[in-house]
């Protein structure tokens, strides 16, 4: 049974209309989007992230140690915690960077408890600044509630140490059992282990796109935005580093001291991975709210 060309002809071109309308919404989006990323000036905020981060990591870590202190076997979930913070998250300077990190974080736990007081209002400047700069992406005027800040603080200095101390408790029950089920493990699970380090970055930065700003965010548009930040930060650590072990032209220039260049740019990289991500979606948000109320223009601050 043959069926009718018009009818035919009448679906190519419903089809052809639908992917044109696609592509040209797409091309829309594309250009607001990177339209906001320029507004909102990235890079600067990326590089101030960066430098605060800088200051504020070693107080933050003394802190975090602080809180897993209180769980059983610590030590061995810090040397878990350090392997591995700094072999998926510092590429291929990971030895440098564990002795000096430790080295300072063990100096700063022999402080009284004026310099621990010191070390808290420092892990609160770098929270403070992703506070601040989460909320400019977002359009955010408004302040929050007293009780809602203490609330999101309590959160990153208190509970995500805890549900880190507990998902490396889970974590090393399952290599033990891992070990006595090898081959097992080899013909079923073995590449989720290599996706850890990407499902941990995606569940970290959905709960700060999703918590943070102060503004409802649909789930949605926090994990698609989450999804986008750790496809690039898993792309920003292999390039990176390549880079380090391929082209060491700073270790001629930089000596003894390469290591903070180094870390200098990787925090710059992956905060701008972050507020990339962050941008997105928040775009996501204002776009389906433009097309819900039609004939609204895209509102840039100032």
């Amino acid at each position: 049974m043959t069926q009718d060309p018009r009818r035919l002809l009448a679906l190519r071109n419903q089809r052809w209309a639908k992917s044109r309308l696609f592509c040209l919404r797409s091309r829309r989006f594309s250009a607001f989007f990177w339209r906001r990323v320029w507004h909102d000036r990235l890079p600067v905020l990326a590089g101030h992230l960066a430098y605060v981060s800088l200051l504020s990591i070693v107080p933050l870590l003394a802190v975090v140690f602080s809180v897993l202190s209180w769980l059983p076997r610590f030590s061995y979930f810090r040397r878990q915690f350090e392997l591995f913070m700094f072999s998926n998250f510092v590429p291929e300077t990971e030895i440098a960077f564990r002795y000096h990190f430790s080295l300072f974080v063990k100096n700063a736990s022999k402080t009284t408890s004026i310099g621990l007081l010191m070390l808290v209002l420092l892990a609160l400047l770098l929270i403070a600044a992703i506070d601040e700069n989460m909320n400019h992406i977002w359009r955010c005027r408004g302040q929050r509630k007293w009780l809602k800040t203490i609330t999101m603080y309590s959160i990153v200095l208190g509970v995500v140490p805890l549900l880190v101390g507990g998902s490396l408790l889970l974590s090393s029950q399952i290599q033990g059992w891992a070990l006595w089920h090898y081959e097992l493990v080899s013909s079923l699970g073995g590449g989720l282990l290599e996706l850890l380090p990407y499902l941990l970055s995606l569940g970290g930065i959905l709960l700060l796109y999703k918590v943070v700003p102060n503004i409802y965010v649909r789930w949605q548009h926090a994990l698609l935005g989450a999804t986008l930040a750790a496809l690039l930060f898993e792309v920003a650590k292999e390039g990176f580093g390549y880079y380090i072990a391929h082209f060491g032209t700073y270790k001629s220039i930089y000596g003894a001291l390469a290591g903070i260049p180094i870390l200098m740019i990787w925090l710059y990289m992956s905060w701008l991975v972050v507020l990339l991500g962050a941008e997105f979606t928040a775009t996501l948000g204002e776009w389906q709210l433009n097309r819900t109320l039609r004939g609204r223009k895209p509102r840039l601050p100032g």
